[in-house]
């Protein structure tokens, strides 16, 4: 009996012990974390700022009535009409140049009269001297003649009427040519004035005629406008090309630093779903506009896709751009713990965990930036346990 109740607590002291080792060995096993890892990757990395903007037309001209040109004028053009570049699209009409040109008309034909007169008188004199050269030359003859008959003394002597009536006429014509050659230099310079008065007339009529800036298409054509007691000057045309579109939009001081004109930007809008459009920053305004918010800085972005059939002026567009773009390391951003405000990851060597502090970049996607603290080839336990400790024994999942 002694001996069974011997074996009997002998056998409950080797149960307990068993069972005992069995819970020791379960609770190791269980402080043996399983571990997936993961290499850092070197990904192209993308800054991107993010802001709203109105789709505006590239090229618009405006044209507005212009109270110095005058009340009356004449569209030369019509709605929805195709224009080019210096295309005449607007005749004011003044009364005071239409004078002008009448009285320049008027007093271009008077010196033409007159010209015409100089000339004819010209034309007479010439014959007058040519008829004058003829009687002096058979004159000449004349008195050769009457020398071999009555001698020298005596055929001048007769003759001397003749010739001093020649020397008058002589005389005469010279002074009549004279006062002609200063007729027409005063005929000159009146042709010369009217030139001039002839370029200010149609360099005045040039401003009456509106032209067009661009290439486009006439989208409003007024015929006649209402400027009595208007507040501001009435809109006459206005002109666009639909084949350009900018959107503009406000920076915020910070974003001012970092955007650039030349940047890349991806372009969407919210009223036109599955749609994107490629753009450029073509302008970034040195000069601020105050809000009742904060300070802005105007941006225009230049759309450069092709895909605008669906734009419209007026569209609200969101912009993205692209501000950065380099190649970094990254790593999944469940691998990341932070205690006491430190960043740290663990890395697994030869199944032992080990704790790591890193410097951190930007988010991108699931992934973060490694700036400082891992290299390429470490194995970074890609979601970490909370109760893992540094030197703590991992099993390695494939």
């Amino acid at each position: 009996m002694k001996n069974k109740k011997k074996w009997i607590i002998t056998g409950v002291i080797l149960l307990i012990g068993a069972m005992t080792s069995v819970g020791v060995a379960r609770s190791l096993e269980e402080n043996i974390f399983e571990v997936q890892i993961v290499n850092p990757k070197m990904k192209t990395l993308a800054t991107e700022v993010m802001l709203p903007g109105t789709l505006l037309v590239k090229d618009e001209q405006i044209i507005y009535h212009s109270p110095d040109k005058g009340n009356v004028y004449e569209l030369l053009v019509e709605e929805g009409e195709i224009v080019e570049k210096g295309t005449p699209l607007i005749k004011y009409k003044s009364d005071s140049l239409l004078l002008q040109k009448e009285q320049h008309a008027l007093t271009v034909e008077a010196s033409n009269l007159r010209l015409s007169q100089i000339k004819n008188q010209e034309n007479n004199l010439n014959k007058q001297k040519a008829d004058l050269k003829k009687q002096k030359a058979d004159l000449e003859k004349k008195e050769a003649e009457l020398k071999k008959e009555i001698g020298k003394e005596e055929a001048v002597a007769m003759l001397e009427v003749e010739k001093q009536q020649i020397k008058a006429e002589e005389r005469q014509i010279l002074t009549q040519q004279q006062q002609f050659e200063y007729e027409r230099k005063l005929i000159d310079l009146e042709i010369k004035q009217h030139q001039l008065q002839k370029r200010l007339i149609d360099s005045n009529e040039e401003e009456l005629t509106v032209i067009s800036n661009i290439e486009g298409k006439v989208i409003i054509a007024n015929e006649t406008v209402v400027t009595a007691y208007a507040e501001s000057s009435p809109m006459i045309l206005q002109i666009v090309n639909t084949e350009g579109f900018v959107v503009k939009g406000n920076l915020s001081e910070y974003d001012s630093l970092v955007v650039k004109e030349g940047q890349h930007v991806k372009i969407q809008s919210d009223a036109i779903h599955n749609e994107e459009w490629e753009g450029i920053v073509s302008h970034v305004a040195y000069s601020h506009i105050t809000s009742e918010v904060a300070v802005k800085y105007p941006i225009t972005v230049e759309i450069y896709s092709e895909n605008n059939n669906q734009l419209r002026p007026g569209l609200q567009m969101i912009l993205q751009i692209k501000t950065d773009e380099r190649k970094s390391m990254v790593i999944p951003l469940s691998a990341i713990l932070q205690e006491s405000g430190v960043n740290h990851v663990f890395v697994v060597e030869e199944n032992l965990a080990y704790k790591k502090e890193v410097e951190l970049g930007i988010v991108y996607g699931d992934n973060i930036e490694i700036v400082k603290g891992l290299s390429a080839d470490e194995k970074v336990i890609k979601e970490p346990m909370l109760t893992l400790h540094d030197g703590m024994e991992v099993i390695v999942l494939d």
